[in-house]
């Protein structure tokens, strides 16, 4: 009994929750946000006990602190994630091109497909941050006993890429934006902290 690994790969590798959005809208209103005050938290949760997650930043974002809003680009890459674009993707250096291009699906599944693959190889050398769910697993993995969860705290703003390995269940990618919103109400910009919750499948076990 051997696990069918192309049919792994292939679900992990196309497979995206969140698809990733580079828009801001333009404003002048003031935020409450400060250079004291940029920061968040990232909580993935539906995790088994015992798996390593992990959260890769890919971009930056740009805010002006004097003025209280974000500025043009809202994003850049991360540097190592930028020169691997440069060479491989040069049409996607620009943020607000490539936000035009992830709106397609198929396009984007491509892209991400390609981008996972070669942080894992470390083509792309990105240190995540690394935590360990609590707990003992119980097998087989359950959509019930799927209670564990993570939170990576104080995160700048930025686009993350969460990783989940060392698990009974194949845990789908996600991309998470810890980004500034604004605050119709208030009219205030605000830096609020992201709750996702992993999808996953049982692994596909052929008999040979």
């Amino acid at each position: 009994m051997v696990k069918n690994i192309n049919t792994i790969k292939l679900i992990i590798l196309i497979s995206i929750l969140i698809i990733l959005i580079f828009s801001f809208t333009k404003t002048n209103s003031y935020a409450n946000i400060t250079q004291e005050s940029n920061t968040a938290d990232i909580i993935a949760s539906k995790i088994e006990a015992g798996v390593k997650v992990y959260a890769y930043r890919l971009t930056t974002v740009n805010y002006d602190y004097l003025a209280n809003q974000p500025i043009s680009p809202p994003y850049e890459w991360v540097e190592n994630v930028k020169k691997w674009l440069e060479i491989s993707y040069p049409e996607y250096v620009d943020t607000e091109k490539f936000a035009e291009k992830v709106k397609n699906h198929d396009t984007s599944k491509k892209f991400y497909s390609e981008l996972i693959s070669k942080i894992k190889d470390e083509t792309i050398k990105l240190t995540p941050l690394e935590k360990e769910v609590s707990g003992e697993a119980q097998y087989p993995v359950t959509n019930q006993n799927l209670t564990g969860s993570v939170t990576f705290e104080n995160l700048e703003m930025g686009t993350y890429l969460i990783l989940i390995e060392n698990g009974y269940r194949v845990y789908l990618p996600s991309i998470v934006n810890l980004t500034p919103e604004f605050n119709e109400e208030t009219k205030e910009w605000e830096l609020n902290n992201q709750q996702v919750l992993i999808k996953s499948t049982n692994p596909q076990i052929k008999k040979w």
